[in-house]
């Protein structure tokens, strides 16, 4: 079931599985079952995530990654965006990103709610940001959210990776819009 370069998609009824080897972790995906399965990883080790870049409008309508080197002195020379989109094209952009050089994503808040032709897209993401090691607290940076202004009366879900663990990789489902939205936690390269 788990590859080291993939990521886990049939198990979204539970909170998180764990990969046997102990190479990753996977939370579940909150939102809808709509759209088109994506996944999109920082890929090389030693890489993390530490923001979203997004296109939003009364919801989520696409994103990508933002990575950053885990070891990384200057974060401006460390700093990748994966290609491509995940979702549509409408709505205007906005990043949310884990601020200061030492912080990662470490969880996530989504909201979702039932959009047009009743389908249950993505509202709103708060990231949960830490330490790269992935054993600091967690908080939520002011430009660490976003939150639509839809009535769709939101459900919100929220997921931590396990200690020493950092987001590396998002999966979920996309079409028009963000339909549902995952993360794939590994083991910090700075944790011993």
């Amino acid at each position: 079931i788990f590859n080291h370069g993939s990521v886990l998609f049939g198990l979204l009824a539970f909170s998180s599985v764990t990969d046997p080897a102990g190479a990753q972790t996977v939370l579940a995906a909150a939102g809808g079952g709509g759209g088109v399965h994506f996944s999109s990883s920082c890929g090389t080790s030693g890489w993390v995530m530490s923001g979203l870049s997004m296109r939003v409008g009364s919801w989520v309508d696409s994103v990508k990654p933002i990575c950053v080197g885990a070891n990384f002195p200057d974060r401006s020379a460390d700093r990748k965006v994966v290609e491509p989109n995940r979702g549509g094209a409408g709505g205007g952009p906005k990043v949310i990103e884990c601020w200061h050089n030492a912080y990662a994503i470490r969880g996530v808040a989504v909201s979702h709610g039932t959009g047009n032709n009743n389908l249950r897209v993505v509202t709103g993401i708060k990231l949960l940001c830490g330490t790269a090691d992935g054993l600091g607290g967690l908080q939520t940076p002011p430009n660490a959210a976003f939150q639509g202004t839809s009535r769709l009366q939101p459900r919100t879900e929220q997921y931590v990776c396990p200690k020493g663990e950092v987001v590396t990789a998002i999966y979920g489902r996309s079409g028009t819009f963000l339909d549902s939205i995952g993360m794939v936690c590994t083991k910090s390269p700075l944790s011993r």
